[in-house]
């Protein structure tokens, strides 16, 4: 049995991620949780950064050993909810629930095989179309040479691509291919004309790739990422935000707003066909005329999930309550959202 949401418990991993001390501090200040630990897996000692009561080091999440060490670090703790702040951490804990939940402690996590599908970018990005929602024209590629052919099809020299690794997260391992690349210019994801990103395929083929990379037309619109709190398919409470400035996968400026108009319509449909239970961060690109493309689904809290309390509503409180039984919102009817857009901007130490 847990124990009263007052004294609440909570070790996230990955916690030296730069807003894991954000994200905990306000949890405090809502009353949400009394105590954090952090896991780590960097070859230095750490200390807890602000926010964070303790910090253990522990193996990669790509070890066997991952999941056993953060389940007997809750054990040692007494913790109540494990939080995975990364997808690998998020399918190696998923994986092992049943040890988890044998112990007694719950994880802030969709069921095992919606994170392995959301984790497989190309799995994902397949499974949209039969949810009733649009997604930019895809192609998997399976060798270097298959590269400026696809990409030609896709349109490629007078559009742009995206080609990325399949378990690629927050920015990481994802290029634009643009004829009118300019190495100089600052963009929020590398940008390589095709001659170079061949070359580089190549590179990664003679290190072991094997898994095949996902090929996308660029979608041209207004970023937004959708975080939603959803039980058996059906939304419990969301919140949007537009990603005006991205550093290192990290949002660093935009707006909240409500979810709704054909937004809330498409995300409602992928939600329910999906079968979704529990949080997620949704991922799409609103075209001129407000169409959205969907191109990514993140098993578990996006970085910037903090920042929606800061507009009056706080999902990912309300996602802790739900993982350790309670109602997400007490008082809430309906819909949990946000009621107006409100602009953000976020500053940390390391950010100039």
């Amino acid at each position: 049995m847990h124990r009263n949401l007052e004294k609440l418990r909570l070790l996230i991993t990955d916690a030296l991620h730069p807003v894991t001390s954000e994200t905990m501090t306000g949890l405090r200040r809502a009353g949400v949780v009394s105590w954090v630990a952090g896991t780590h897996s960097n070859r230095s000692e750490a200390s807890p950064p602000p926010g964070l009561d303790a910090i253990e080091r522990v193996s990669a999440p790509s070890s066997i050993a991952f999941s056993k060490e953060i389940l007997a670090l809750a054990i040692k703790h007494q913790i109540d909810v494990v939080m995975p702040w990364a997808d690998t951490d998020v399918l190696a804990i998923s994986a092992n629930s049943d040890a988890f939940a044998a112990a007694g402690i719950a994880i802030l996590s969709p069921p095992a095989q919606l994170v392995a599908l959301a984790c497989d970018k190309w799995n994902a990005i397949c499974a949209f179309p039969n949810a009733g929602v649009m997604v930019p024209e895809s192609r998997l590629i399976s060798a270097p040479r298959e590269l400026v052919s696809e990409a030609a099809n896709l349109g490629y020299p007078d559009k742009a691509v995206i080609v990325k690794v399949r378990n690629s997260a927050g920015s990481r391992g994802v290029w634009v291919i643009d004829a009118q690349s300019d190495l100089s210019e600052k963009r929020t994801i590398p940008s390589l004309r095709i001659e170079a990103m061949a070359a580089q395929l190549e590179g990664m083929c003679s290190n072991g790739w094997s898994d095949g990379l996902v090929l996308q037309s660029l979608a041209h619109g207004t970023d937004v990422s959708i975080d939603v709190l959803a039980r058996s398919g059906i939304i419990l409470g969301a919140t949007c935000r537009t990603r005006r400035t991205v550093i290192g996968g990290l949002c660093v400026s935009g707006e909240i707003f409500p979810l709704d108009s054909k937004l809330a319509q498409s995300v409602g449909h992928l939600v329910k066909r999906l079968s979704w239970d529990g949080i997620a961060n949704i991922q799409a690109i609103l075209t001129e005329l407000g169409d959205p493309l969907f191109y990514e689904i993140n098993p578990r809290a996006a970085g910037s999930v903090g920042v929606s309390a800061l507009a009056g509503f706080d999902l990912l409180a309300g996602a802790i309550r739900l993982t350790i039984g309670l109602e997400p919102w007490p008082g809430v009817s309906g819909l949990g959202s946000v009621h107006e857009t409100v602009a953000f901007r976020r500053q940390w130490s390391t950010h100039t």
